[in-house]
């Protein structure tokens, strides 16, 4: 059973196929069926608009070459090489940059190499804190806010022991001071406040 109103005949007078998706030449703008609608199949009248697009690139250098239209790829190839082509120069393998530590007793090799802000000298992880490499510069600094680390321990170490002999045990009240302790605010858990 055929459906004559649906799709459309072959434009080429030897076909004339019934074709339900018939392909239409972007040149003549006639109808044609999956078999002739290419320009050389079905001897288009305005073939002279088609242009050749394509574009080769040469084997060696790999570098694409331009072409005139209708000329032959394999004759504009052989003329780029006989006309002197580059040889095609291999890249230079990228080594990457392996850095060493400047720890005196270090010995890695690292890919990953950081710099110290108070000394500038690149150390690795294990060493890029200026406590571990013993920072020459961050001890001839000036002390943070104009105390040296004995006077912090110090002072922190008088507070501890201070605070050790008023409260015996983990921290709780003797009985005879309880009365004494300021009542403990209650945590709601609230950060807001």
């Amino acid at each position: 059973m055929e459906f004559p109103e649906l799709g459309e005949q072959c434009n080429l007078k030897d076909c004339r196929a019934l074709d339900f998706l018939p392909f239409t030449c972007q040149y003549c703008k006639k109808r044609f069926c999956d078999e002739h609608w290419k320009v050389d199949k079905h001897n288009c009248a305005r073939k002279d608009l088609v242009v050749d697009r394509r574009v080769p690139s040469c084997p060696i250098c790999e570098q694409v070459i331009s072409m005139g239209p209708n000329e032959d790829p394999d004759v504009v190839v052989d003329r780029h090489i006989s006309r002197g082509c580059p040889q095609k120069q291999p890249k230079a393998k990228q080594r990457t940059k392996v850095t060493e530590c400047t720890f005196k007793r270090c010995t890695k090799k690292s890919l990953v190499i950081d710099v110290c802000p108070s000394c500038r000298q690149k150390f690795c992880i294990t060493h890029l804190h200026a406590d571990v490499h013993e920072c020459s510069r961050r001890a001839a600094s000036a002390p943070v806010n104009g105390r040296s680390n004995n006077d912090v321990l110090n002072i922190f170490g008088s507070k501890r022991t201070a605070t050790a002999s008023s409260t015996p045990g983990r921290g709780r009240p003797t009985p005879g001071t309880s009365s004494q302790a300021k009542p403990k605010s209650k945590d709601s858990g609230c950060i807001c406040s």
